[in-house]
């Protein structure tokens, strides 16, 4: 599977939406810092959290980025030069996201590096404890690993190659629009518990209101789009253990999916 990766890769640097990506993901964070310098005084805090702030939409560049990716190999068929070389499909699939997730984690540092070398000379170095920031990272993979699996899964399972683009964004964005949703949902509702309790009043709630909060608090806790959202607070999260459980669960399951389909599919 070595030789796998190691192809995938080469063929990954070449391609021009891994270029467009990464170029995507060292901009963002830059003109993040370039719009807070008009309101910059010399006490301004440093710009915490600015170097995950491609995150926020790094579901939508995988999205793109492997169905481009992995679509181009049935394309130019070689996924059957790979197939009659005597490669199994089970190398061929984990090796297709191994490059993919190694792809995606290059674009993230890419991203964490543009941020740090602009924000710190300007803003002065984060005050997030280093600590903080290392122990947020496995987080970061887990839901980059997430959305890789996503894509994959729905790039090999689509027959129809000039879909498979259409359908991994469709699914990355409805993954985002639900993360963003019960994120909003959760910080409310939080927020109205916390504001309540100061005031010493109850907040009463319906069986629907109560099982609607149910609903999104799982979204909250499993959807890698509002984890993203809660990473942004620039701090290890209170359910980040069980995050990192779920994300782990989530990337299994699908993967197995997507290689049982794999295998059993007939590739033309």
């Amino acid at each position: 599977m070595t030789s796998l990766i190691v192809m995938g890769l080469s063929r990954m640097f070449r391609s021009l939406v891994f270029k467009i990506g990464m170029g995507l993901m060292v901009i963002y964070p830059l003109f993040i810092v370039l719009v807070s310098l008009k309101n910059r005084t010399p006490d301004s805090e440093p710009l915490n959290g600015v170097y995950n702030s491609g995150l926020v939409f790094i579901g939508l560049l995988i999205g793109a980025f492997v169905s481009v990716l992995i679509g181009q190999d049935y394309i130019e068929k070689t996924i059957n030069n790979k197939i009659m070389a005597g490669h199994s499909r089970t190398a061929i699939y984990l090796s297709d996201f191994i490059v993919a997730f190694i792809g995606a984690v290059i674009m993230q540092l890419g991203c964490m590096a543009a941020a740090s070398a602009v924000a710190i000379p300007l803003y002065g170095m984060y005050s997030t404890p280093l600590s903080e920031i290392l122990r947020m990272q496995p987080i970061i993979l887990c839901i980059i690993a997430v959305y890789t699996a996503l894509a994959l899964f729905v790039t090999t399972i689509v027959n129809s190659k000039s879909y498979a683009v259409a359908a991994s964004m469709f699914l990355t964005m409805a993954v985002f629009a639900a993360g963003m949703m019960s994120y909003q949902v959760i910080t409310e509702d939080k927020a109205e518990k916390a504001l309540a309790a100061e005031q010493g009043k109850v907040i009463e709630m319906t069986k629907d209101d109560t099982l609607a909060l149910k609903i999104f608090g799982v979204i909250y806790d499993t959807d890698p789009q509002s984890q993203v959202c809660i990473l942004s607070e620039d701090r290890y999260p209170e359910n980040g253990t069980k995050m990192i459980i779920t994300d782990i669960a989530a990337i299994a399951v699908i993967t197995s999916a997507g290689l049982l389909n794999f295998c059993r599919k007939d590739i033309k």
